[in-house]
C-alpha cells in the first residue's frame, strides 16, 4: 500500500476523509475534500457515485493514519488500486502545516 507524508499533498489532489462527523466538526482540511465516515463507507458506491477521477490517486487521511490503511484495502479489494495513505493523518497534517479550521 503506498503511503506519503501530508506535507507533499497539494489543494489540487482528490483527498477522502474517512473519520467520524465529531472529529470533523473539531478539525477539518481547509482543501476541496470528500468526507465520508469509515462506518458509512462503501467504496465500489463511493467510486460510482463521486465525481473521483479514477485516473488519478485518492488520498485517504484518518486522524492517526490507521482508519486510512484498512480503506485503502478496502478499495483495493473492491477493484480499485490507485490510492494512497496519508501517514499520520490529520494529527500528522497539522503538525506540516497542511491548512485546516477549527470548529463547525
Amino acid at each position: 500500500m503506498r503511503q506519503i507524508e501530508p506535507k507533499d499533498l497539494r489543494k489540487s489532489d482528490q483527498i477522502l476523509d474517512v473519520r467520524s462527523d465529531e472529529e470533523r466538526r473539531e478539525v477539518s482540511l481547509q482543501w476541496p475534500h470528500y468526507q465520508v465516515p469509515l462506518e458509512d463507507l462503501n467504496p465500489k458506491e463511493f467510486m460510482e457515485h463521486s465525481n473521483v477521477d479514477k485516473a488519478r490517486p485518492l488520498y485517504i487521511i484518518c486522524r492517526t493514519g490507521h482508519r486510512a490503511a484498512i480503506v485503502a484495502v478496502e478499495f483495493e479489494e473492491a477493484g480499485y488500486p490507485n490510492v494512497v495513505v496519508v501517514k499520520g493523518g490529520m494529527q500528522r497534517a497539522i503538525e506540516q502545516g497542511i491548512p485546516v479550521k477549527y470548529g463547525s
